[in-house]
């Protein structure tokens, strides 16, 4: 996981079942926050390779994945409504609304990273 996130700007985790383990969730927090991970480097018995990583990690499922309070404490969680048969719309009619909502996004995205007071931090 942190070889992933050393190269890696977010990293995602689809359909997970089941809780998360112990050392996962662990490993989660110090990537949210930003943390290393040591492993002896190939064919040697006295050498470290050292993985930094800091960056911001998504998880999907059905089931309740985070039973880790210190996980949790670090976790943005969205329980999401099953969307009625009436509201559903086709895959023509999505990408008809994203193409016409689209020039408006990229103006956003582009306004968010020009602005002065995000220059340099993390999360602006």
């Amino acid at each position: 996981m942190f070889l992933s996130a050393t190269n890696a700007h977010v990293l995602n985790f689809d359909k997970v079942s089941g809780a998360l383990s112990g050392a996962t969730s662990d490993a989660m927090c110090r990537i949210s926050l930003g943390g290393a991970h040591s492993v002896r480097a190939l064919y040697s018995n006295s050498q470290e390779t050292i993985y930094k990583a800091a960056c911001p990690i998504m998880v999907n499922g059905i089931d309740d994945m985070v039973t880790r309070p210190d996980l949790a404490s670090r976790s943005v969680a969205l329980r999401l409504a099953a969307i009625p048969p009436e509201n559903r719309r086709t895959e023509e009619e999505l990408w008809a609304a994203f193409d016409e909502t689209c020039p408006r996004l990229l103006g956003a995205l582009l306004d968010g990273v020009s602005d002065r007071r995000c220059i340099g931090r993390r999360i602006c």
